[in-house]
């Protein structure tokens, strides 16, 4: 028996499985039996040891999430707690691994000159800053050409990128992400 394209999608969407992606007739499909659920939001126990030097951040739950600041600078402090928190947690779902539940303050010992803080992160936008980031590709134009754009100030990376997205039949960005796991 042949199935048209269109029944056979069907068919998939009634097993579970998501289409994440097309690009011209090529559809990318995922099932989500068995995947873990990425939280948005998470808050974790940062502790801020301060010395002369600065201040060293660690997240006991998070072994190898560690951060510093400048001297008697807590609001730094925080903004990098909070920024390390994020990559670290982006890095682990990338990997699969568990993210652990937090401890709360009542199950930690504090050293001296030590100071808890709750740093939470909004994880959606990690996610989307880490996705988008930029790789530098160098590539040759003739010199006439190079010079007419910078006379007309065009921005080449963007007419690049504008090209390189048509040619591809890539129109969503982000939907091209999921699918590669990005």
């Amino acid at each position: 028996m042949e199935y048209s394209s269109r029944e056979i999608i069907s068919m998939l969407a009634a097993d579970g499985w998501q289409e994440v992606a097309c690009v011209g007739s090529h559809h990318h499909f995922k099932h989500p039996k068995g995947e873990k659920a990425m939280k948005n939001e998470y808050a974790f126990i940062a502790v801020l040891e301060y010395a002369d030097d600065g201040i060293s951040i660690s997240f006991p739950d998070l072994p190898g999430c560690f951060s510093c600041a400048g001297t008697n600078n807590a609001d730094e402090a925080v903004r990098n707690a909070r920024e390390a928190l994020g990559l670290h947690l982006f890095a682990m779902e990338q990997d699969g691994e568990e993210i652990p539940e937090p401890r709360t303050l009542n199950d930690m010992e504090l050293g001296k000159n030590c100071v808890p803080a709750v740093i939470d992160v909004f994880m959606p936008s990690v996610r989307a800053a880490v996705k988008t980031a930029f790789v530098k590709k160098t590539l040759s134009l003739p010199s006439w050409l190079a010079a007419l754009a910078e006379e007309k100030n065009v921005n080449c990376s963007k007419v690049f990128q504008d090209a390189l997205k048509t040619f591809l039949g890539v129109e969503d960005s982000n939907v091209y992400c999921k699918s590669v796991g990005f």
